[in-house]
Protein backbone atom coordinates (compact mmCIF):
# COMPACT_ATOMS: atom_id res chain seq x y z
CA UNK A 1 0.00 0.00 0.00
CA UNK A 2 1.63 3.41 -0.73
CA UNK A 3 2.10 5.87 1.83
CA UNK A 4 -0.22 8.98 1.79
CA UNK A 5 1.90 11.12 0.40
CA UNK A 6 2.47 9.01 -2.69
CA UNK A 7 -1.38 8.89 -2.67
CA UNK A 8 -1.72 13.09 -2.88
CA UNK A 9 0.88 12.99 -5.28
CA UNK A 10 -0.56 11.04 -7.71
CA UNK A 11 -3.62 13.01 -7.22
CA UNK A 12 -2.14 15.95 -7.87
CA UNK A 13 -0.14 14.74 -10.76
CA UNK A 14 -3.37 12.91 -12.55
CA UNK A 15 -4.91 16.62 -11.94
CA UNK A 16 -1.48 18.25 -13.99
CA UNK A 17 -1.93 16.04 -16.48
CA UNK A 18 -5.59 15.95 -16.94
CA UNK A 19 -5.38 19.76 -17.50
CA UNK A 20 -2.13 20.18 -19.56
CA UNK A 21 -4.08 17.55 -21.91
CA UNK A 22 -7.47 20.02 -21.83
CA UNK A 23 -5.77 23.30 -21.43
CA UNK A 24 -2.59 23.18 -22.94
CA UNK A 25 -2.07 20.29 -25.55
CA UNK A 26 -3.74 21.30 -29.16
CA UNK A 27 -3.13 18.13 -30.83
CA UNK A 28 -5.69 17.62 -33.40
CA UNK A 29 -5.13 13.51 -32.82
CA UNK A 30 -5.80 13.49 -29.12
CA UNK A 31 -9.57 12.36 -28.66
CA UNK A 32 -11.42 12.36 -25.48
CA UNK A 33 -9.07 11.50 -22.99
CA UNK A 34 -10.05 10.73 -19.54
CA UNK A 35 -6.92 9.96 -17.06
CA UNK A 36 -8.22 7.66 -14.68
CA UNK A 37 -4.97 6.87 -12.51
CA UNK A 38 -1.31 7.54 -12.21
CA UNK A 39 0.48 4.98 -10.33
CA UNK A 40 4.47 6.68 -9.42
CA UNK A 41 6.74 4.31 -7.68
CA UNK A 42 7.91 5.34 -4.36
CA UNK A 43 10.92 7.27 -5.42
CA UNK A 44 8.51 8.82 -7.20
CA UNK A 45 11.17 8.48 -10.52
CA UNK A 46 8.45 6.74 -12.71
CA UNK A 47 4.91 6.87 -12.96
CA UNK A 48 2.35 4.91 -14.66
CA UNK A 49 -0.40 6.74 -16.27
CA UNK A 50 -3.52 4.89 -17.03
CA UNK A 51 -6.13 6.69 -19.52
CA UNK A 52 -9.10 5.44 -21.74
CA UNK A 53 -10.27 7.47 -24.68
CA UNK A 54 -13.94 7.43 -25.70
CA UNK A 55 -13.99 6.63 -29.29
CA UNK A 56 -12.77 3.39 -31.99
CA UNK A 57 -9.78 1.75 -32.45
CA UNK A 58 -8.20 4.16 -34.79
CA UNK A 59 -9.24 6.89 -32.63
CA UNK A 60 -7.71 5.19 -29.33
CA UNK A 61 -4.51 4.57 -31.53
CA UNK A 62 -3.98 7.93 -33.18
CA UNK A 63 -4.48 9.32 -29.65
CA UNK A 64 -2.51 7.04 -28.03
CA UNK A 65 0.29 7.83 -30.39
CA UNK A 66 -0.29 12.00 -29.23
CA UNK A 67 0.38 11.12 -25.58
CA UNK A 68 3.57 9.31 -25.97
CA UNK A 69 4.87 12.05 -28.66
CA UNK A 70 3.72 15.10 -25.74
CA UNK A 71 5.00 13.00 -22.91
CA UNK A 72 8.02 15.51 -22.66
CA UNK A 73 5.80 18.54 -23.09
CA UNK A 74 3.01 17.09 -20.38
CA UNK A 75 6.17 16.34 -18.10
CA UNK A 76 7.37 19.32 -18.52
CA UNK A 77 4.15 21.06 -17.54
CA UNK A 78 3.69 18.81 -14.22
CA UNK A 79 7.59 19.61 -13.32
CA UNK A 80 6.59 23.21 -13.34
CA UNK A 81 3.55 22.64 -11.15
CA UNK A 82 4.48 19.54 -8.87
CA UNK A 83 7.45 21.51 -6.73
CA UNK A 84 9.47 18.63 -6.25
CA UNK A 85 12.88 17.58 -6.49
CA UNK A 86 12.06 14.66 -9.10
CA UNK A 87 9.72 14.37 -11.43
CA UNK A 88 8.34 10.74 -12.28
CA UNK A 89 9.03 10.10 -16.13
CA UNK A 90 5.48 9.65 -17.55
CA UNK A 91 4.64 6.22 -18.75
CA UNK A 92 1.14 6.44 -20.89
CA UNK A 93 -0.69 3.28 -20.78
CA UNK A 94 -4.01 2.80 -22.38
CA UNK A 95 -6.55 1.09 -20.10
CA UNK A 96 -9.22 -1.12 -22.22
CA UNK A 97 -11.04 -2.13 -18.84
CA UNK A 98 -13.90 -0.47 -19.56
CA UNK A 99 -14.34 -1.47 -23.17
CA UNK A 100 -13.78 -5.22 -21.94
CA UNK A 101 -16.49 -4.35 -18.91
CA UNK A 102 -18.63 -3.21 -22.08
CA UNK A 103 -18.36 -6.21 -23.77
CA UNK A 104 -19.00 -8.48 -21.05
CA UNK A 105 -22.30 -6.95 -20.09
CA UNK A 106 -23.45 -6.87 -24.15
CA UNK A 107 -22.81 -10.89 -24.15
CA UNK A 108 -24.88 -11.35 -20.70
CA UNK A 109 -27.76 -9.05 -21.98
CA UNK A 110 -27.60 -11.18 -25.22
CA UNK A 111 -27.78 -14.19 -23.30
CA UNK A 112 -30.89 -13.32 -21.25
CA UNK A 113 -32.39 -12.05 -24.27
CA UNK A 114 -32.22 -15.31 -26.10
CA UNK A 115 -33.08 -17.13 -22.80
CA UNK A 116 -36.25 -14.82 -22.43
CA UNK A 117 -37.16 -15.51 -26.35
CA UNK A 118 -36.10 -19.35 -25.48
CA UNK A 119 -38.82 -19.46 -22.54
CA UNK A 120 -41.60 -17.52 -24.77
CA UNK A 121 -41.60 -20.00 -27.49
CA UNK A 122 -41.59 -23.11 -25.28
CA UNK A 123 -44.29 -21.54 -23.51
CA UNK A 124 -46.53 -20.46 -26.79
CA UNK A 125 -45.97 -24.13 -28.43
CA UNK A 126 -48.19 -26.66 -26.39
CA UNK A 127 -46.43 -29.53 -25.09
CA UNK A 128 -46.13 -33.02 -25.88
CA UNK A 129 -48.30 -34.06 -22.70
CA UNK A 130 -50.88 -32.05 -23.91
CA UNK A 131 -51.08 -33.00 -27.43
CA UNK A 132 -51.27 -37.01 -26.25
CA UNK A 133 -54.43 -36.14 -24.41
CA UNK A 134 -56.35 -34.81 -27.27
CA UNK A 135 -55.82 -37.92 -29.14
Amino acid sequence: MPSRRILKLASRIQFLITNAIQRELHDPRVGFVTILRVEPTEDLREAKVYFSVFGDEGVKSRTEHALHQATGFIQREVAQNLHTRVTPKLMFILDDTQDKISRVEKLIEDAVESDRKNKDQRSESPSESEEDSVD
